[in-house]
């Protein structure tokens, strides 16, 4: 008997494991190529030897430990048999594979609720403005051949006259200049105080520092009241500069920034405010607005804090849908002006903004993989169940249509049971859910772990599922024949 079973067990377990094993290396690979780049060892997730050797364990110890447990029972004696016609001693029959079953539905609902958080958070993400335009927007980095331009005036120079020849092409509407552009990644960042702060006098703030050039806020469609630095600013080199809604609320609580002072220090030369700028939420979408400083992209006279840059980002606004379809012109016009001059890293700016919550919809997608599987095995869970349940007992349910029972009834018993499990699943994985969801605050966004319209939906759907996945092994009662069914168990 040992034999056979582990005999039939194996037949099961083998193709299941190959199975399987295909399908987790089709699976990697996808999941590899969706995932951000930002992950740590990418490049290095796959399935190696130790992958094999851990399949053969685990279909090993499956044969053994399924194949042998049913010697572990006590056989039934010739009155026990006689006795299991009857169907009267179903409930104890099935009540450990009522508990996987429970088991199955709790662990579906944990999932399916964890995914639902995850995927309404996703979307009041990508509900929040994120106080600049991307439509139609091509970004890129220019960068000019070390040596040939190593002063202020030949960096202003050339990138006046790149800006002018792009802004001539006819389908781009403006360009702008910046040394990095917002959800870049570029992180760090700057004291900022007013020189009537005294060092010490109160931490002052560590701020964002953009070094932007002309066009720069209108290329990316950010508001700005008053004015921002402009071509004329850049020569003369004018200290002026642009602080963000958020910054100057810190910096002049209650007062009108514009001709204010800023610096980093008591013994810096100090910047003058001439534009403030809307908040922009530079660092990705689930992240509070910046507190953000805009500096020309040459340093004031007398505050020379970095050198020429030769390498810039351009920010280009079309009125084509699909920009960058325009990268050969603009290739052009660059190589025109200056042949050494290589384009790099041409994005979209709807792409770096998507990128920016790159992290929590590739946990979103893969909380749903999890989800929908493990709502398919508690469908065929709960269908097995219940179709073994049917084919037990078909004798007495052919006995009680004969007696009289409406099928009706037999199939209002068979959904109550499916129901109770189904229930007792859900109790058990709101618990479960009311534990997990806890550890994902991190990964929310404007949504609470126990967010009842999520959990509601989420025992709704699991549960019509369950019922779903009765209906087909319930319906079979009216394909039962009492007199077919009798004569079958005898």
């Amino acid at each position: 008997m040992a034999a056979q079973f582990l005999a039939e067990s194996l037949l099961i377990v083998l193709p299941a494991g190959c199975s399987g094993f295909v399908l987790a290396v089709g699976a990697i690979r996808t999941l590899v190529a969706r995932a951000p780049s930002e992950l740590p060892l990418l490049s290095q997730i796959g399935l190696d030897g130790s992958a094999v050797a851990f399949v053969i364990l685990v279909c090993v110890a499956a044969t053994l430990l399924f194949g042998l447990l049913p010697l572990t029972r006590r056989l039934p004696s010739a009155e026990g048999l006689t006795l299991g016609r009857t169907g009267t001693g179903v409930r104890g029959k099935h009540l450990s594979r009522s508990g996987l079953l429970v088991g199955q539905i709790a662990l579906s609902l944990v999932l399916v609720s964890a995914a639902g958080l995850l995927v309404k958070s996703f979307r009041n993400l990508t509900s929040i403005p994120a106080g600049l335009s991307s439509e139609g927007v091509l970004t890129l980095r220019v960068s000019l051949p070390k040596g040939r331009y190593d002063s202020y005036p030949a960096v202003s120079s050339i990138y006046r006259e790149l800006t002018t020849r792009l802004e001539a092409i006819p389908e781009v509407e403006r360009v702008g200049t910046a040394l990095f552009l917002p959800f870049t990644g570029v992180d760090g960042c700057s004291v900022v105080m007013t020189p009537e702060q005294r060092a010490g006098e109160k931490d002052p703030p560590c701020i964002r520092f953009y070094g932007v050039g002309p066009g720069y806020f209108e290329a990316l469609g950010i508001p700005v009241r008053m004015r921002s630095p402009s071509w004329s600013d850049l020569g003369q080199r004018a200290a002026v500069a642009v602080v963000s809604e958020s910054l100057a609320r810190q910096l002049w609580p209650g007062e009108d920034p514009i001709g204010k002072l800023v610096t980093g220090s008591p013994e810096m030369t100090p910047y003058r405010v001439i534009g403030v700028a809307g908040n922009v939420r530079g660092q990705g979408l689930d992240k509070p607005p910046e507190q953000s400083l805009y500096l020309p992209i040459v340093p004031a006279a007398g505050a020379e804090y970095w050198p020429p840059m030769t390498d810039i980002a351009l920010a280009i606004h079309t009125r084509v849908d699909r920009p960058e379809e325009l990268l050969p012109l603009i290739r052009s016009t660059v190589a025109s002006i200056e042949p050494q001059a290589p384009i790099t890293r041409p994005r979209r700016m709807q792409s770096l903004v998507a990128d920016s919550m790159s992290l929590l919809s590739f946990s979103a997608f893969l909380l749903l993989l999890a989800s929908g599987t493990a709502v398919f095995l508690t469908l065929a869970g709960i269908y097995g169940v219940l179709s073994y349940i049917v084919a037990q007992r078909r004798r007495e349910i052919g006995v009680r249509i004969a007696l009289g029972a409406r099928q009706s009834q037999v199939r209002r018993s068979l959904l109550g049971f499916s129901a109770r499990l189904t229930a007792a699943g859900i109790l058990c994985g709101l618990a479960g859910a009311f534990f997990v969801t806890r550890f994902m605050e991190s990964l929310l966004f404007g949504v609470s772990t126990l967010e009842p319209t999520t959990l509601g939906a989420g025992v709704a759907l699991v549960f019509g599922l369950a019922i779903l996945a009765t209906w087909i092994p319930a319906a079979r009662v009216f394909k039962i024949s009492p007199t077919e069914a009798l004569r079958a168990e005898q």
